[in-house]
């Protein structure tokens, strides 16, 4: 699969990652990684699940022993979350290869949520189809790490508000903050092609 069939499929999920681009495997092939990207289809050739894994190998310092080791950022990629068997099928798929590829850590970094709102807060929903992933991770031996990659939450914040409105609707330190940084030269544009 080349970089354009890879970030079409990407951009196919209903949550695409940037970290899983073909870009971003390039941009860590520079530091020592090594991209392997892999997809899953159904009988019809239709796109289920895709990954970017992304493979280092470290010496052990003394002893000279190689050791690999893979890491899926924000990923795997599933078109439906929901299907049981088809997150096995992945992470059986994940395991064998990282087994076949001789590897001692594979670790992923699945975007899949656990919840929407404020944990506890009037409206929250908590139990989603993450939590029964990580249950099922557990189950089967994996552990969940403490040892956050990539940002653990995402906020999702309307932007059609007045600036008035939006920083009515924050906490007064972050008012405060917020207008701290723009006493202090803190400036805001629109990005360009060159940025």
């Amino acid at each position: 699969m080349n970089r354009q069939e890879w970030n079409w499929t990407v951009a196919g999920f209903q949550s695409p990652q940037l970290l899983q681009t073909w870009e971003w495997g390039e941009v860590k092939a520079r530091y020592g990684w090594k991209p392997h990207h892999k997809i899953w289809k159904d009988d019809n050739d239709q796109i289920l699940a895709a990954a970017l894994i992304l493979e280092r190998t470290i010496t052990l310092r003394g002893i000279g022993l190689k050791l690999r080791m893979h890491y899926t950022p924000k990923g795997p990629l599933l078109k439906d979350w929901e299907d049981a068997s088809l997150r096995k099928l992945v992470i059986d798929d994940l395991i064998a290869y990282a087994k076949e590829r001789k590897t001692f850590l594979l670790k992923i970094d699945a975007d899949v949520p656990v919840g929407l709102g404020e944990p506890g807060a009037e409206g929250a929903e908590e139990g989603l189809v993450g939590q029964t992933f990580i249950d099922e991770m557990k189950a089967v031996g994996w552990w969940y790490s403490n040892e956050q990659i990539q940002f653990k939450n995402t906020a999702f914040l309307d932007l059609t508000p007045t600036e008035e409105e939006l920083l009515a609707q924050m906490k007064q330190k972050t008012r405060y903050n917020i207008r701290l940084a723009g006493r202090k030269g803190v400036t805001i544009r629109t990005g360009t092609n060159d940025d």
